[in-house]
């Protein structure tokens, strides 16, 4: 690549990059799923640094879209996903699935809820997707999904 872009005259420098990991590239599905990791790790890293707990950060998705306040546990399995905003103060538990639409595009009412089998046709009900609180908690009560702030 270096000899094509020198004989078409362009300019070729080199950076240095903080984390070598900047400079990866993506060839195939593993180099993807490699990369995803590194980001969701760094998201991961920011939440905790700003004073949420994260049981198992291998098992725990956040897009960096997402909103979570300090003192708040995200139990194993949990995956955030889209415009989601969770307050300060909660309890996330194990294998639940939040996934809010930026604003303007959906009902803030529903953005707890998921219509079973995806598409929630032949008169399913939608059910919410968060699960009843663990047995145990860590630190005060939980509050429930409706004082979440």
């Amino acid at each position: 690549m270096i000899g094509i872009l020198r004989r078409e005259g362009r300019l070729i420098e080199a950076v240095i990059a903080a984390d070598a990991r900047e400079c990866l590239g993506i060839n195939d599905r593993r180099q993807l799923a490699q990369l995803a990791a590194v980001q969701r790790g760094r998201i991961l890293d920011r939440l905790m640094t700003e004073g949420v707990t994260v049981l198992d950060p291998a098992s725990t998705y956040v897009d960096d879209t997402v909103t979570v306040g300090p003192d708040t546990v995200l139990y194993p399995g949990v995956t955030l996903e889209g415009a989601t905003s969770i307050g300060a103060e909660c309890v996330i538990g194990t294998g639940s699935q939040i996934a809010a639409e930026p604003p303007g595009r959906q009902d803030p009412r529903e953005a707890l809820l998921r219509a079973d089998g995806g598409g929630g046709g032949g008169g399913r009900p939608a059910r919410p997707l968060l699960p009843s609180p663990p047995a145990r908690t860590w630190g005060r009560r939980p509050r429930s999904a409706t004082s979440w702030s």
